[in-house]
Formats: C-alpha cells, sequence, structure tokens
C-alpha cells in the first residue's frame, strides 16, 4: 500500500463534487437537525453556506491558473496546444453520453472492472449526446464531429463519421472532470457492423471556426483515452 500527497490543478475536480453533493443535501436540508441543536447553528445554517463559498472560491483560483497555464502555451489534459494570445480559445470538449435509440431506457454504462472500463454499448444505432463549451460562440453554433479507430492514433487518422447537431433535449450532468455541463448536442452513430467485444475510441473535434480542438488525441494521457472507449456488448 502507499500515499499520494499532491498539490495540482486536478483537484478543482474533486472539489466540483464535493459542491455538487452539498448542493444536494443542502437543498433537501438533510441530515440538518442535530446540528441545529448546536448553539452555533440554532439560528441559522449559514456557517454551512459560508464554507462552501470558501470551496467554490478555492476551485475557481484552480481553474483560473489551468486556464493561465494553457493560455501560455501549455497544451490541454487533452492534447490541445494553446492558441496564439489574443486569439479565440479552442472549444472545450468535456465529454459524451451514449444511449440506445429508446433514449427513455437509459444511458449506456461502463464495463464493471478496475480503472476506467470502455462504455458497454449495443451493435446498433446508438445515440450519442456531446458536452461543449466555447469563449465566442453557444455550443449549437460550433462544427462539430466524430471519428472512430482501434484507438486515439486511428481514430485521430480516420475520416470524420459524422456530424453533430442541435439536441431534440438537452440535459445537465457531470462531465468527464467532474463538473457539470449540458449536453446540448446529439448524433447517430451506426455500430452495427462491429462484431461484440470489439473496442474503439471514440474523437469528438469541435471548431469554432478560429480554432479547434480534439478529444481524444494520440498524445493525451491514458485515462483521457480510456474515457473515451467503446465496447460492443455480446
Amino acid at each position: 500500500s502507499g500515499l499520494l500527497l499532491a498539490n495540482h490543478t486536478c483537484v478543482s475536480q474533486l472539489f466540483a463534487k464535493t459542491l455538487t453533493a452539498y448542493d444536494r443535501i443542502r437543498k433537501r436540508n438533510a441530515f440538518v437537525e442535530n446540528y441545529r441543536r448546536e448553539p452555533m447553528f440554532a439560528d441559522s445554517l449559514d456557517e454551512f453556506d459560508d464554507s462552501r463559498d470558501v470551496v467554490q472560491s478555492l476551485r475557481d483560483e484552480y481553474i483560473a491558473a489551468t486556464a493561465a497555464w494553457i493560455e501560455a502555451g501549455a497544451p490541454d489534459l487533452n492534447g490541445n496546444t494553446a492558441p496564439a494570445e489574443g486569439a479565440s480559445l479552442p472549444p472545450q470538449i468535456h465529454g459524451f453520453a451514449a444511449f440506445p435509440p429508446d433514449i427513455a431506457s437509459g444511458v449506456y454504462t461502463r464495463a464493471e472492472g478496475p480503472g476506467i472500463q470502455p462504455v458497454l454499448v449495443e451493435p446498433i444505432a446508438i445515440q450519442v449526446f456531446a458536452a461543449i463549451t466555447d469563449d465566442q460562440l453557444p455550443m449549437t453554433s460550433l462544427t462539430v464531429e466524430w471519428a472512430l479507430g482501434v484507438d486515439a492514433a486511428d481514430a485521430e487518422a480516420a475520416p470524420a463519421g459524422g456530424a453533430f447537431g442541435p439536441a431534440p433535449f438537452t440535459f445537465d450532468a457531470q462531465t468527464f472532470s467532474g463538473s457539470t455541463e449540458t449536453y446540448g448536442l446529439s448524433t447517430e452513430m451506426d455500430l452495427s457492423g462491429y462484431a461484440a467485444g470489439t473496442e474503439l475510441t471514440l474523437q469528438i473535434r469541435a471548431s469554432d471556426g478560429d480554432a479547434q480542438s480534439r478529444s481524444p488525441l494520440p498524445n493525451s494521457p491514458e485515462y483521457i483515452q480510456l474515457l473515451y472507449r467503446l465496447r460492443i456488448a455480446p
């Protein structure tokens, strides 16, 4: 066994999860009765809300540090390099969610196992929703395409398999980084030609006309590449 102590900007994802969990509990006022018996909480629960603001402020500082790091020329987590100073920032690809044709039956989930497992999908025409933001344009004004490959390098070299368009409905959900964003683009992806057990990397490509980004890239960290893996279910 081992212990790793680290201080880096990825901790903002943990803060985001903590804030989301707190907001859900606070909205329902769950588990607060025992605290109200204490003198400091007898009149209000402002102490909790003040603490939430502190965590939010800390998360904002880490996100600002990440933005400054990217703007200084470092690649983002997906491997996309920063634009020149004063240029438009590239769209940020936050993640995807895959659904069967009957969307109401629920989202496809990841396979069970250690680490980050692929999303288990059926060999049919599935629906894929994407969450993407941009500093200049609304999501629906972006040009967004997708490609499939056996790995990130293969997907990078592959021609676009289709395009995303405005989704028939939108929903807010957690992204791959742990933040909450709107999934407002969708596309149909025909996987009927793939055998059970086949694993594929889904690459999403987004452009605002001035700058573009892709995720994952061949030089993306391994865990990012794993997040974009699909596996054809038996």
